[in-house]
């Protein structure tokens, strides 16, 4: 067992990870370091990170979309095709629902139009009909 340190590293032999895939890097779209700090000496930082974004009054549980700084077009389309989605599956869950239960409602009223049928064919009354002991 060799165990590896400061001392005993040697980047040469050690193995290396290869890249996979295509290259994401755009030509021309990154700073040196010289130019991020000449840029940081002068006051004109890049904007390279996130802004934050202080919210008064945060609603964890109904977050607004819209207060994003960098909220774009495509951001909102894709917001209205997720709001267009949770509309459609609560119609239909709803539809569903009143189908149940309408469907429900038949069975209870054929259950208790049988009932009263056997009831009636069970007990008929006699007109007429005299009693004598």
């Amino acid at each position: 067992m060799i165990i590896r340190n400061k001392f005993r590293y040697n980047h040469k032999t050690e193995p290396k990870e290869e890249p996979q895939g295509e290259s994401q890097t755009i030509q021309g779209e990154a700073y040196t370091i010289r130019e991020l700090l000449d840029k940081y000496a002068k006051g004109i930082m890049p904007p390279v990170g996130r802004q934050p974004e202080y919210d008064e009054n945060p609603d964890i549980d109904n977050p607004d979309v819209f207060r994003k700084p960098d909220l774009d077009l495509s951001d909102l389309t894709e917001q209205g095709l997720e709001t267009q989605e949770v509309l459609e599956r609560e119609d239909f869950i709803k539809n569903t629902r009143a189908k149940k239960s309408a469907q429900k409602e038949k069975e209870a009223e054929r259950k208790k139009i049988i009932e009263e049928h056997k009831n009636s064919s069970a007990n008929p009354t006699q007109i007429g009909t005299t009693n004598s002991e």
